[in-house]
């Protein structure tokens, strides 16, 4: 597994990891073998250049400004 798909996986489970990355607090990824690209996506919430870099161009421009938040923006 790359150490950009491990991050994303363990922030499925790990509050700190996860809310570090929401905070956009480098320390969180300490430890982990990531390019520069890719701590400075995890770390802006860029969901487009994570799919990018991910090679999953599937969902690539599924929101032109991708983030971290529940909030897509959408009124009941």
């Amino acid at each position: 597994m790359s150490a950009l798909r491990e991050v994303l996986h363990r922030s499925n489970h790990d509050l700190g990891l996860r809310t570090g990355l929401r905070d956009g607090d480098p320390d969180v990824l300490t430890g982990f073998d990531l390019t520069e690209e890719e701590a400075r996506a995890l770390l802006a919430g860029d969901e487009n250049a994570l799919y990018r870099l991910l090679g999953d161009t599937k969902y690539f421009f599924i929101r032109e400004n991708g983030n971290y938040d529940d909030d897509d923006g959408l009124t009941a």
